[in-house]
């Protein structure tokens, strides 16, 4: 480049000799020395002085003077709009040329400032609306879409919005959409927004008060069986026993305290309750002592309260204090099944009580043995039986000592096809040992099984059947 510029200054002073005074030449000579300069630095100047790019710059600048610098207006927006972002000032967007892009840039300001003012500022109506819709949507705040004169556009944005005023009035039912307009303004006044008889401005705040957890609203239900069961679903979901109380009789209120018992047993929880029989039958557990039964005076309901108390604390020797003969049997009974104690089931009369006991819990815990306590051969039997089936195991039927029953349930276990093979062995009555094989043989079309089976027929029935 120095060459260039030396051999460009030598033309122009040779021509400047011939043809100017040497003021005027001198005067040329700095113009075109300053020209030279420029030509060396690759810049022209043009636009008002401005130096121009003679290439695309490859990197995207930085400040807003080198943006300037883009010859492609397209590329100078771009700019304009990266450097307004990633400096987060809206003001950049100002400097963008094309309408479209500089609406891109304050669309992207409005939504992060969910401030519909920046929408105010664009200039292609469509992306105005939009940005209204965006932001009323982003912020549930369906207010914003008053701003929209389209009438159609705007009901879009109130609906994407939620706003309930028009989400509401396409619900159908009065009662649902009474229930819809209290739940989306948040307030128990509109279930009376419409005349309407009692009975549904009742389920309107019945459905008001659990969606928002108030009892208060509990009290505002003209029907009592409905205020009942407000204040005693309020108080299942919240877990706050003293809602309890709020029932309008002391029976519903000690059915109420009675759901929350459990977790509850102590002295002073127990005085909630109305009813002495309650009230003693909770202080039997919470203080450990049965007596406290013996307190109430209908004597069915002092047995069922140490029933109760034996029950809750395991213990079988309460069970005889118990003077009804129903109740103590329960009593037995209900440890039985319990703890896995057949035996209690001893303790029962008459006889026949006992045996339905040991029945019940051999076929509960599907246990074999406990079918031989049964004294009565028309439990036992069946007992076994249904253990057999519940286990699908041949071997169980073995125990039955009537033939009648043995092959019933030899029958119905082996004709199940759901034992296992291994099991075949330990059936010792034919013929439905060899039975059990040819079954399973049969069945899975496995012929090694065939090997085992004795009777001539059998086995090549059992052969054939399985080529």
């Amino acid at each position: 480049m120095p060459g260039l510029q030396q051999i460009l200054l030598e033309m122009v002073l040779n021509a400047l000799r011939d043809t100017l005074g040497v003021v005027r030449m001198s005067r040329l000579i700095v113009f075109f020395f300053a020209l030279l300069l420029a030509l060396a630095s690759g810049c022209v100047s043009t636009n008002g002085g401005e130096p121009v790019p003679t290439a695309v710059p490859t990197a995207v600048p930085t400040t807003a003077d080198k943006c300037a610098q883009y010859i492609d207006s397209a590329a100078r927006d771009l700019c304009y709009e990266q450097l307004a972002v990633d400096s987060y000032m809206v003001v950049g967007c100002d400097k963008i040329a094309s309408y479209a892009t500089r609406d891109d840039c304050l669309a992207y300001f409005a939504l992060a400032e969910s401030d519909p003012r920046i929408c105010d500022r664009m200039h292609i109506q469509e992306n105005e609306l939009e940005c209204y819709s965006r932001i009323a949507e982003k912020t549930g705040n369906y207010t914003i879409c008053d701003n929209i004169q389209d009438e159609e556009i705007r009901r879009e944005c109130h609906v994407s919005a939620g706003d309930p005023g028009i989400m509401c009035d396409e619900v159908e039912g009065v009662v649902q959409q009474l229930i819809c307009y209290a739940e989306s303004y948040d307030s128990v006044e509109y279930c009376w927004y419409a005349d309407v008889l009692p009975n549904v401005t009742d389920e309107c705040v019945y459905s008001y008060a659990n969606y928002s957890g108030n009892a208060s609203n509990c009290a505002r239900i003209s029907n009592t069986t409905l205020a009942d069961d407000c204040f005693f679903s309020l108080a299942r979901s919240s877990g706050d026993y003293s809602l309890c109380a709020s029932l309008s009789t002391t029976q519903k209120s000690d059915d109420c305290f009675t759901e929350f018992l459990p977790g509850n047993y102590d002295s002073q929880y127990c005085y909630f309750f109305n009813s002495s029989a309650r009230l003693f039958k909770c202080l039997a557990i919470a203080e450990q002592t049965w007596q406290a039964c013996t307190y109430i005076g209908d004597e069915s309901v002092a047995a069922d309260c140490i029933a109760n108390y034996s029950y809750y604390y395991n213990s079988s020797s309460t069970c005889e204090y118990i003077n009804i003969t129903m109740y103590r049997n329960n009593c037995y009974r209900s440890l039985a099944l319990k703890l896995e104690q057949p035996l209690q089931c001893g303790f029962m009369v008459p006889e026949l009580e006992a045996d339905k006991c040991y029945r019940e819990v051999a076929e509960t815990f599907n246990e074999a043995d406990y079918c031989k306590h049964v004294v009565l051969p028309e439990y036992r039997y069946p007992c076994q039986r249904n253990v057999a089936l519940a286990l699908f195991d041949p071997r169980v039927c073995n125990d039955i000592e009537s033939a009648y029953y043995r092959n019933q349930c030899y029958s119905e276990v082996i004709n199940s096809l759901n034992y296992e093979v291994t099991m075949c062995d330990g059936v010792e009555y034919s013929p439905w040992n060899e039975q059990c094989f040819y079954r399973y043989a049969v069945h899975t079309n496995e012929s090694v099984w065939c090997g085992i089976i004795t009777d001539p027929l059998l086995k090549s029935s059992c052969v054939s059947e399985t080529q």
